[in-house]
C-alpha cells in the first residue's frame, strides 16, 4: 500500500485523495487516514523507501495474492486518471 501511496503522491494526489483511492480499490484492507497522511508527508519530504524498518517480532510479509491483485487493480485504474 505504501508503494501505491508513493505512486499517487508522485501524481500530485493529496492525502485525502490517496485515502479515497485506497478505500475504493482495497475495500477490506486499507490504512486509516492518519496513517496515509503520515506516509504522504514522509514521501513529500523526500522519503524514498517504502519498506518497514527492521524490527523484532514483525511478520516477514503481510502480502497475499488477493491483496496484490487489489493493489494492481487500483494501479491500473489510477493510471487512466488524468
Amino acid at each position: 500500500m505504501r508503494t501505491l501511496i508513493k505512486f499517487l503522491v508522485l501524481l500530485d494526489k493529496s492525502a485525502v485523495e490517496c485515502c479515497n483511492v485506497l478505500k475504493k480499490g482495497i475495500e477490506t484492507r486499507y490504512s486509516s487516514y492518519e496513517t496515509v497522511r503520515r506516509w504522504v508527508n514522509a514521501i513529500k519530504n523526500g522519503r524514498e523507501e517504502t519498506d518497514n524498518a527492521s524490527r523484532s517480532r514483525t511478520p516477514t510479509s503481510a502480502m497475499d495474492e488477493r491483496l496484490m491483485e487489489q493493489v494492481k487493480s487500483v494501479l491500473d485504474s489510477t493510471c487512466s486518471i488524468s
